[in-house]
């Protein structure tokens, strides 16, 4: 879950990692079902946390 603040970001990024939202959920915050390439997992987790300073961090699907 994430603020709408960091929306334009997040896609931005998902751009860089040829990652593609699955399915999005916009309440009070927003909820995104992303999917990427294993490979660049890593570099998109570093990426989104120091985008979001810290409060956000990628999570598998089966956790």
């Amino acid at each position: 879950m994430c603020d709408y603040s960091l929306i334009n970001a997040i896609e931005q990024l998902l751009v860089q990692v040829n990652g593609t939202v699955l399915h999005s959920d916009y309440n009070e915050t927003v909820s995104l079902q992303i999917a990427i390439p294993a490979t660049l997992e890593q570099e998109a987790n570093d990426k989104l946390r120091d985008i979001s300073r810290g409060a956000l961090t990628l999570t598998s699907e089966s956790q």
